[in-house]
């Protein structure tokens, strides 16, 4: 019925037991201080045959009109998950329900009071909620409706109501039997469900319209009101942090098992605290700022489109008066394309910044230049094949969430939720496949794991479950990280492997051409390296971080998801379908966020835990990844044109990002988008009555809301980019430099006050030491252990393959370089070392000066000497490590000079031989023939050794022997072979030693060696007394010391200028070692240069036209013996001999080919750079003319304005002058005594003397304007001339460019083409030659 006084039917039935104050047992909301069971009022009855409970029975009947159709369902209709009424969760006073009237003017209603009305909307009403799989069915009516009521009964005298059920049993269809005209199909869709027609009357009506009424009253236990989340909130806080207390020692026990088990020599450190500070913050900071801005976007959204369009239709063909279905359905569906579009503009821009666009050569690689990424060029097929994938796997993903609503995932939750978690591997595997790009699978996973650790999680059936199954989600993504993925991949590379084996192996026998082969031979290589390449440890680490920041960023957004299924409850209808109510969705956020940090003390256990596993230095590679994200050449790490060709092309642009706070920024932008899109596209399916192609508005929304998002994006970018040096803020992610910027950081604070001052005079003072040479070197040496067990884990075979900056391989230049850092400690440390006493190789006196020189950067002919001397430095220094154990190897037991052994000497030294003797520069000799031999420029390890063996004469000799030798060089004399039983090997007392000549020693004044001898010369001194020096010790010493000098000079100018004096001048220079040359500094004019750049033209002219003579005769004697190794002569010669003579051959041709084209190309480039000069040239000249023109033109025109004040100042003159001669008469005749003329007759001078100065002070004027004109011009026409010089030496600065680079890779390829030509030609003239020997030893010759 539908007046039913629940208080008073749970109050007053008898079949309620009540239970008494004392005797009520609570439930306290601390499980530890609770009894066995609540006790407390319940209104059952107990089954005596099944022991089930059900509620008390209540007769009621049907108010409806059952014979009437009606246009909504009706309350036993209502299917599951339907809210039919609400009930208030705590009592309220009966005051509140009552009617209230006014003498018979009824005021209030029953139940619609202020206090009632105020509880709507509100936590204290309970939703009385049809049952899962117990609602009601169109025209059928239940015969058993059962209600039950559970509540908390947390204190004796005090209950609360929990869940309020509703289920309906016993159905029976309401239509008429079949023989009673009822409908056939609707019986029989009943029928199939299982319902029978009602039981009716002889006229067909329905005999009974009642029904029972089952209501069950009871307390819930602790389990249940903690799944129904009616605790406090420490309560869940603190079980969370139970959560994460297992996880972590769950954690702990496999890295104690990792610890046991490991089989690694050196035990790596646990990385604690420091790991997790290098691994947080990156993934923190990322995805807090992307959070951010979707938070932005979506706010704005929301705030806008629950108020905005609801008077606008949203079907072009729904012209009558909108009713509130329909507002609240248009209003829904627009929101769901709001957030699509956020979530498709995401993508697109996240799309644009994976896939950048770096140049019109991107994508392309060139020998001469920085590698760059080759992976799925054009740029913008690689963009939309991106789209593609992402919309694809959207919808994927789509399906995924509609499954998990259904009742088949609720009833294998833990099968589904692990098959899911499990299949992300072979998903991962997938992707990468298709993608060929790791960077491009990650958002996609991270959208994946955020779908499966909120979506997904949320379809358990209470909050237990919800906990449990978040713990076995990752407990299964950590064993996949420390087992199942590496397995996995294992598969893979075995299956690949297998793959072309068997494919080789079942292919049909048949015949293939030699391009074939190779094209085979080729492709296995590649999977073979493929393989080989994926094993190593650096590729291994970067697979391992992509795995451990996929799920620390689906496990960081996933609050964030949860807060938007709050948000936007009623639109998605998401967790309504899970039962979700939404003011629980607080708690499962919460909890996500709470496992925050347990999840990072997690992944700082197993990535430990995998450095014991694996061997890998984990923690040192995240630290060098900060430091390369630190000291990064562009601001945004992905800009950056430079990748690590040692590694996959898969793996390189995710290198470059080094897992950065950038890295995780564009994951979690990526997946956010990705997620706003499906929440977006699941609004617009739950809005029935809204169709987005029949929106009249919806284009002026989709133009609204990109300006929107343009302007959010723009304002971000400021905010981003603003800097605030008083907080020591630069802009977020800027790039500052390790020299100078950080410096300056230091220093501008510094300037603001902002801190403390000596913290800052601190760190300056370890900048500065850290940029030292001596930091460094003193860092090599403490750290050599340490460097060279690191170098292993950093080296690809990829990298060994290359060259290195010697030019011999990679291998044997780290093999160099590893036996010097092992012999460095040693040979600085000798065994006689005093640390107390000074060495000789300290800095001497010009140490200081050298430091003060000039460190401008070299150009021009400075730059090409310098770049030559240090070419010439590392070949040599290449070429004499190449051959050091040569020369070791063919040491003897005895001196070649004197025979003496080991026993009889220091030490025996083998070394090369020129000329007889030891000659410590034999080797340039050596290297000066073999570039004669071959060219300038080979640098073949091996043909050097091939040369050296060959050519170089190695002798043994000993310690004596070799300062016999040096001492010969010296004097100038010969060297006498010092045998054993010579007396030179006895030094004489009586010997004069007038003759001798030995080289100063020179002490610093402070060292131990300079205190004593001054000691003992003081002593000496004061023993024999006088005064010192003595006249004839000074004289001797002066003496010394001149012929000292002399003697350096003279050899100094043999050294110099033997090679270009005549016989006869080179004994005079012998003689005479007073010949000292000074040279001063020539200047050159301008002829002298023209004829000295063109010497230097002719001198490269003539190099290139020898190499291409060279090439010329290569080509000739490749034809001359392939014309010997014929076909038919492939069994003795070989046919790989003759085959790869043949392209030696084709490919020289080509060269030939390519360099006659080269030069047509550049002969154009060249005419045309002259044609420019001339242009230029005839510009300038032509604007030297003009401005002579208009200087002539200014001269005329002061001289015609000066010639025309002249004439006028002279007619006034003549006027004055006529004008006082008449006066001087007329005074004449007045004047007898004559004093007035003489006094009128001097004026008249002083006036003719100041008109005189007055005309050649004009004449001064416009000679000096027609000298400051003549002079501007001069310097005008000086300047323009200058131009033209400046633009003739840019002129040819192009020129010299265009023949470097023209011809720089013909160059390289020729002398790769020579190398490999001469290595062929040797070994077919070795061949030949043994051929006609054999056939000579048979007679045939």
């Amino acid at each position: 019925h539908s007046h039913v006084g629940i208080s008073h039917l749970l109050d007053d039935h008898p079949a309620c037991t009540h239970i008494s104050y004392d005797d009520t047992i609570t439930v306290n909301q601390y499980a530890f201080l609770n009894g066995p069971v609540p006790l407390s009022d319940f209104c059952l009855r107990e089954h005596e045959q099944d022991d089930k409970y059900s509620g008390i029975p209540l007769s009621c009947l049907f108010e409806e009109d059952f014979q009437r159709a009606a246009t909504n369902f009706r309350w036993y209709e209502a299917p599951s998950g339907a809210a039919l009424f609400h009930i208030t969760k705590n009592a309220i006073s009966a005051s509140n329900f009552e009617a209230k009237f006014e003498g018979n003017t009824l005021i209030t209603r029953w139940g619609r009071s202020a206090a009632i009305e105020n509880l709507l909307g509100t936590q204290e009403l309970i939703s009385v909620i049809v049952k899962a799989n117990s609602g009601g069915f169109k025209n059928a009516i239940p015969r058993l409706v059962k209600l039950n009521l559970q509540y908390y009964q947390f204190s004796k005298g005090k209950k609360r109501l929990v869940k309020a059920e509703i289920s309906f049993h016993k159905f029976c269809t309401t239509l008429r039997p079949k023989e009673f005209g009822g409908n056939a199909r609707l019986l029989a869709q009943m029928l199939n469900e299982g319902i029978m027609p009602c039981e009716v009357d002889i006229r067909g009506n329905m005999k009974s319209i009642g029904y029972t009424l089952e209501v069950g009253f009871f307390p819930l236990n602790w389990v249940l009101l903690f799944n129904a989340l009616e605790f406090d909130r420490q309560i869940y806080l603190g079980f969370t942090a139970v959560i994460g207390t297992i996880s972590v020692g769950v954690a702990s026990l496999l890295w104690c098992t990792s610890r046991l088990l490991t089989t690694l020599r050196q035990i790596p450190s646990f990385h604690g605290w420091r790991l997790a500070k290098l691994i947080a913050g990156p993934s923190w900071i990322g995805c807090t700022l992307a959070s951010f801005a979707c938070l932005i976007s979506v706010g704005v959204i929301n705030a806008c489109f629950r108020h905005i369009f609801s008077a606008f239709a949203g079907d072009w063909m729904n012209t009558p008066i909108l009713n509130f279905d329909s507002i609240e359905s248009y209003k829904s569906g627009r929101l769901g394309m709001a957030l699509s579009a956020v979530g498709f503009y995401s993508v697109a821009v996240s799309s644009a910044v994976v896939i950048p666009q770096l140049g019109e050569d991107f994508g392309q690689s060139h020998d001469n230049c920085i590698p760059t990424l080759r992976t799925f060029c054009p740029r913008e097929w690689k963009r939309s094949y991106m789209l593609l994938a992402t919309t694809s796997f959207g919808i994927a993903s789509l399906y995924l969430l509609e499954f998990s609503y259904s009742a088949y995932f609720e009833r294998y939750y833990y099968l589904a939720s692990i098959a899911v978690k499990l299949s992300q591997s072979i998903i991962n595997i997938g992707l990468r496949y298709l993608l060929k790009e790791n960077l491009l699978v990650a958002p996609l996973m991270v959208a994946l794991s955020m779908v499966q650790n909120t979506v997904m999680i949320l379809a358990a059936p209470d909050f237990l479950h919800f906990m449990f199954g978040h713990f076995v989600g990752r407990a299964i993504a950590v064993f996949d990280r420390l087992y199942l993925n590496a397995c996995i991949q294992s598969c893979v590379e075995a299956l690949l492997k297998w793959k072309r084996i068997l494919g080789s192996r079942f292919r049909k026998s048949e015949r293939f051409t030699r391009e074939q082969k190779q094209a085979e031979e080729l492709e296995k290589k590649k999977i073979k390296e493929s393989i080989e390449l994926k094993g190593e440890a650096i590729e291994m680490l970067i697979g391992m971080f992509d795995l451990y920041s996929i799920e620390t960023t689906g496990c960081l957004l996933a609050p964030l998801i949860s807060a938007f299924l709050a948000l936007f409850f009623k639109e998605t209808q998401m967790p309504a379908k899970l039962r979700i109510p939404q003011n629980e969705l607080v708690y499962y956020a919460c909890f996500h966020l709470v496992m925050i940090p347990w999840n990072t003390v997690v992944d700082v256990i197993v990535l430990n835990s995998q450095e014991l596993l694996n061997g890998w230095r984990v923690y040192d590679f995240i630290a060098y990844l900060k430091h390369r994200f630190s000291i990064r050449e562009q601001k945004w790490a992905l800009y950056s044109t430079t990748v690590d060709a040692s590694l996959s092309e898969q793996l390189q642009t995710q290198n470059k990002l080094c897992f950065s706070s950038q890295y995780y920024f564009l994951l979690a932008t990526f997946s956010l988008g990705i997620i706003n899109t499906l929440l977006g596209l699941v609004i617009v399916l739950r809005s029935p009555q809204y169709n987005v192609f029949g929106d009249p508005v919806m284009p002026g929304i989709l133009v609204g809301l990109y300006v929107l998002f343009e302007l959010i994006r723009t304002i971000l970018q400021k905010i981003s980019d603003r800097k605030v040096p008083y907080f020591g803020w630069y802009g977020l992610w800027d790039v500052i430099s390790c020299d100078g910027a950080v410096v300056n950081d230091v220093s501008s604070r510094m300037y603001v006050g902002t801190g403390k001052k000596q913290d800052f005079y601190k760190e300056k003072i370890e900048i500065e030491s850290l940029n030292s040479e001596s930091f460094r070197h003193l860092f090599l040496q403490k750290n050599r252990a340490w460097i060279l067990q690191h170098l292993v884990d950093l080296i690809t075979p990829a990298y060994l393959q290359t060259s290195g900056p010697t030019g011999q391989p990679v291998s044997e230049y780290i093999r160099d370089v590893y036996a010097a850092a092992m012999t460095t400690k040693e040979v600085s440390k000798k065994v006689d070392y005093r640390s107390d006493i000074s060495s000789d190789d300290d800095p001497d006196e010009g140490y200081e000066e050298r430091r003060h020189w000039s460190r401008t950067p070299l150009i021009a002919s400075n730059l090409s000497i310098a770049n030559l001397w240090l070419s010439k430095a590392r070949k040599r220094r290449a070429f004499t490590r190449a051959v050091s154990s040569m020369i070791q190897n063919q040491k003897r037991d005895c001196c070649h000079f004197c025979s003496r052994t080991i026993e009889m000497c220091k030490n025996l030294t083998a070394s090369i031989e020129k000329d007889g003797l030891v000659d410590p520069y034999a080797i340039d000799h050596l290297i000066r023939k073999f570039e004669q031999q071959y060219s300038l420029h080979e640098s073949d390890v091996d043909l050097w050794k091939a040369f050296f063996r060959a050519n170089a004469p190695i002798i043994t000799s000993c310690n004596v022997c070799i300062d016999e030798m040096n001492r010969g060089r010296r004097n100038g004399g010969r060297f006498h072979k010092a045998y054993v039983n010579s007396t030179k090997d006895i030094s004489d007392d009586e010997e004069d030693e007038s003759g001798r000549l030995f080289d100063p020693l020179i002490v610093r004044r402070t060292s131990s060696e300079c205190i004593m001898v001054t000691k003992w010369l003081v002593a000496a001194r004061k023993k024999l007394g006088g005064d010192f020096p003595r006249d004839a010790a000074k004289e001797q010493t002066e003496k010394y010391a001149k012929m000292i000098l002399d003697k350096r000079a003279a050899r100094k100018i043999a050294t110099t200028t033997s090679h270009l004096l005549p016989a006869k001048n080179k004994a005079a220079l012998e003689l005479n070692g007073k010949d000292v040359r000074n040279f001063d500094s020539v200047k050159l004019n301008n002829t002298t240069k023209a004829l000295a750049l063109r010497w230097v033209a002719l001198g490269k002219s003539n190099v290139s036209k020898r190499l291409i003579e060279k090439g010329g005769q290569i080509r000739k004697q490749l034809s001359e013996y392939l014309d010997v190794i014929t076909q038919d002569n492939d069994l003795y010669f070989g046919e790989e001999t003759r085959v790869i003579g043949l392209k030696l051959l084709r490919k020289g041709e080509q060269l030939e080919i390519d360099r006659k084209f080269r030069e047509t190309e550049k002969n154009s480039l060249l005419q045309k750079v002259n044609n420019e000069l001339k242009a230029y040239e005839k510009s300038i000249l032509e604007s030297i003319v003009d401005c002579r023109e208009k200087m002539q033109k200014r001269i005329e025109e002061a001289k015609a304005e000066f010639l025309t004040e002249t004439e006028a100042r002279a007619q006034e003159y003549r006027i004055f002058m006529r004008k006082a001669e008449e006066k001087l008469e007329g005074n004449k005749e007045d004047d007898k005594g004559g004093k007035q003329y003489k006094s009128d007759a001097e004026e008249i001078k002083k006036i003719e003397v100041a008109m005189k100065e007055e005309f050649d002070k004009l004449v001064a004027t416009r000679m000096k304007l027609e000298a400051d004109l003549r002079t501007e011009f001069c310097q005008e026409e000086i300047e323009l001339m200058c131009h033209i010089e400046d633009k003739k030496a840019d002129t040819l600065r192009r020129i010299d460019n265009i023949n470097k680079k023209s011809m720089v890779d013909i160059d390289a390829a020729e002398t790769e083409w020579r190398k490999q030509a001469t290595q062929w030609l040797s070994n077919a003239n070795r061949k030949i030659h043994n051929k006609a020997m054999h056939e000579r030893e048979k007679g045939r010759y």
